[in-house]
């Protein structure tokens, strides 16, 4: 979050108008994502089966009616949450870099401090 906000405030005194920027920091997948997390949070992180798309979004649908329908709470997972993650949405950052100077903080060093914020607010590995 510091970055992206350290990127407006650059947008807004070096960029040009009717231009965009992309602030995102390092492309991982979804799967290295978790990896990256588990380790900085010192937790085993589990092999992610390959599930392929179209159960996985047939699942969700089915998560999702029994949420509506029967326990009313949040389902675990949603069909656009499954749509959303499976994809590989790749950006290219360097245009912010080059025209606005951002510098991005480590993804790694980045997850760890969302983890210490989370255990300061109290949540457990468990929770995370």
């Amino acid at each position: 979050m510091k970055d992206v906000a350290k990127g407006h405030i650059l947008a807004a005194k070096k960029g040009k108008a009717g231009e965009l920027y992309i602030l995102g920091n390092q492309n991982v997948t979804m799967e290295e994502f978790i990896k990256m997390v588990c380790e900085e949070a010192k937790i085993n992180h589990w092999i992610i089966p390959k599930i392929p798309v179209l159960p996985l979004k047939i699942g969700t649908y089915a998560l999702k009616m029994l949420s509506d329908n029967l326990t009313h709470t949040p389902p675990l997972s949603t069909p656009a949450e499954i749509a959303y993650t499976s994809q590989y949405l790749f950006f290219d950052n360097s245009k912010a870099k080059r025209e606005l100077g951002l510098s991005l903080t480590p993804i790694n060093e980045s997850i760890a401090n969302s983890i210490s914020w989370f255990k300061r607010k109290g949540f457990k590995n468990d929770k995370i």
